[in-house]
């Protein structure tokens, strides 16, 4: 059997369309920090289904992270791929900061569009943000990596983006009550209101939201 062909099966298995697979439970993710409530909610009830396209991104997405993230450990004393996990009041945060430094945290952050005037996001700050509150540190950092201009461009250094800002406590606790608030609402089995305090969506991001028509419609689950 030609290697190629063996790539290839292993490519199509790996980037196959998955069901949703609701996160159950009192479970929630750094990642979620810069979420809407309801988005949330969702995600803890129906799941989300991903496409073929999504798990391709997906895998360039952890090719750039695996790469970039030796890359700076073999050039710095940092730790990768550091286990998160905490508990706040009723509910369990778990997931995995890329990079740790002696002062502060750095996250990788895959784009195929470099477009200053969109980055940084809210919701990637945030995360960070969590990450700081936790592990007591002060610095934080978001690289963007710009998969497209990195594979086209000869000036490589064009494709990366540094945003630096210091631990806000007043971001970090905000996630956290809202991570309370969903959880509340997970519970009685109901989605949070339309006007929940924690609504800071823009109209695009409802637009690409894969919860969309079930929220519009308010079904519960």
């Amino acid at each position: 059997m030609k290697i190629t062909k063996v790539m290839g099966g292993v490519l199509e298995k790996l980037t196959k369309p998955r069901e949703p697979n609701p996160i159950t439970g009192n479970l929630f993710f750094p990642s979620w920090a810069g979420m809407c409530p309801r988005w949330i909610y969702y995600a803890k009830t129906i799941g989300t289904k991903v496409d073929k396209n999504t798990n391709y991104r997906f895998i360039i997405g952890n090719m750039a992270h695996e790469y970039f993230e030796k890359l700076i450990s073999d050039n710095y004393d940092v730790a990768i791929e550091y286990p998160f996990q905490t508990d706040y009041e009723k509910i369990h945060i778990s997931g995995r900061i890329d990079i740790m430094t002696e002062k502060g945290i750095i996250d990788l952050k895959t784009t195929n569009d470099l477009n200053t005037t969109k980055l940084p996001k809210y919701s990637d700050i945030a995360q960070v943000q969590l990450y700081l509150h936790f592990m007591n540190k002060k610095d934080g950092m978001l690289i963007y990596i710009d998969v497209n201009r990195l594979l086209l461009n000869r000036t490589s250094g064009h494709a990366f983006m540094e945003v630096r800002f210091n631990y806000d406590e007043n971001i970090a606790t905000n996630v956290l009550r809202k991570f309370e608030y969903v959880y509340e609402y997970y519970m009685r089995k109901t989605p949070p209101p339309m006007d929940n305090p924690f609504m800071n969506h823009s109209d695009i991001e409802c637009q690409y939201c894969p919860f969309k028509e079930v929220c519009k419609n308010g079904i519960n689950k």
